[in-house]
């Protein structure tokens, strides 16, 4: 009898253990450094402006690297986040990068979600008074609770889904102090961070 429960014990956690290994954060394959700013038409304009640059992605306190799969327990995007830097000459008041999440797809159509900064871009959720980002300054995006509660009960409203194993990072855009808007589908990471699992 012992036996047989080390064995279901030891199935049980070997299972935990792979649904755990199996997140992974990533770009499109097809997704370019190519930057663009919206000019008055509303249409976006190729441009050779940079804006923001990767420094680091965490969840659970942990260095993701794009692309590597790596362990996290089912609440895991509640603590996922990007730290971006200003690798422009001009002040930012506002950033949003979004998120789509594969295993909503239903036709044409995923659910997903943003980390934002600033009012200016921001989906309604209030963080309070958020200074320009100077030059050079790194700023930390994630979500607060209310963020977080708010887009998981709406994915799970429309997906019936609540635990995700796959984000496909997707555009970036910021806005200027001048209210320019500058957008990017795929952002430079500052170095090759190496993931801590």
């Amino acid at each position: 009898m012992n036996a047989i429960c080390g064995f279901f014990v030891a199935i049980t956690l070997s299972l935990c253990s792979y649904a755990q290994s199996s997140r992974s954060i990533y770009w499109p394959p097809a997704a370019s450094e190519q930057a663009y700013v919206i000019g008055d038409s509303g249409r976006q304009i190729p441009s050779n402006s940079k804006a923001l640059e990767i420094v680091d992605i965490k969840v659970e306190g942990k260095t993701i690297v794009p692309g590597q799969p790596f362990s996290a327990g089912n609440d895991w995007l509640k603590t996922f986040a990007v730290k971006v830097r200003n690798v422009s000459d001009r002040n930012i008041v506002s950033i949003r990068l979004f998120f789509s999440l594969p295993e909503t797809k239903s036709g044409d159509k995923q659910a997903g979600f943003s980390l934002e900064y600033g009012k200016e871009l921001s989906t309604g959720t209030d963080y309070g008074v958020q200074a320009p980002v100077e030059p050079g300054q790194e700023v930390v995006l994630g979500r607060n609770d209310r963020h977080y509660a708010r887009d998981t009960e709406g994915i799970a409203k429309r997906s019936g889904i609540t635990d995700f194993n796959t984000v496909i990072i997707a555009v970036s855009q910021v806005m200027f102090a001048d209210t320019q808007l500058w957008s990017s589908y795929r952002l430079p990471i500052t170095s090759a961070p190496t993931a801590h699992n």
